[in-house]
């Protein structure tokens, strides 16, 4: 089952939006409770500080995904996977998501909140699969790099000489 590509995209997706699901509950379960609904968009300091474990969390599972991916596929597969997995991670945090913490999508702020999350996301998304990439290759474990040591090992050496 893992061996399939789309599996893998999809787990990564998946991953992607359960983060986003588990700090958005806590959020909702340690915010107080008002009975008049406010749209105000100050946040308290225990909501920053989940906002910012649950992204450091998102970069965290692209990275490792990226640097195990580096080291299997070409950079443009593994971006390319990534990036469809990124994307439909950001879809599921934004669309299904805030129903977890008995919200609608577009009750923080409107389209432009939406359009702002959205685009935050997959910022956040490209750090990841960056910082992961760019830590293999630096390591020399990327594939490019590990065909190209190969291909030196193999033809690198002086030709035999014929007696």
């Amino acid at each position: 089952m893992w061996r399939n590509r789309w599996v893998r995209v999809g787990a990564v997706a998946l991953g992607f939006f359960l983060i986003n699901a588990t700090a958005r509950f806590i959020s909702y379960l340690t915010s107080p409770r008002d009975e008049t609904p406010t749209f105000s968009t100050e946040q308290s300091s225990t909501d920053v500080v989940i906002s910012v474990a649950g992204a450091l969390s998102i970069v965290l599972l692209l990275a490792v995904a990226a640097a195990i991916w580096a080291v299997r596929y070409p950079a443009g597969r593994m971006i390319a996977d990534l990036g469809l997995a990124t994307v439909v991670g950001t879809l599921l945090a934004l669309l299904v998501a805030p129903f977890v913490a008995r919200n609608t999508p577009l009750d923080d702020g409107g389209l432009e909140m939406f359009v702002l999350q959205f685009l935050q996301f997959l910022g956040v998304g490209a750090l990841g699969i960056f910082l992961g990439f760019v830590t293999m290759v630096v390591l020399g474990k990327d594939w490019k790099t590990r065909g190209l040591a190969a291909y030196a090992e193999r033809y690198g050496r002086r030709p035999r000489r014929v007696a």
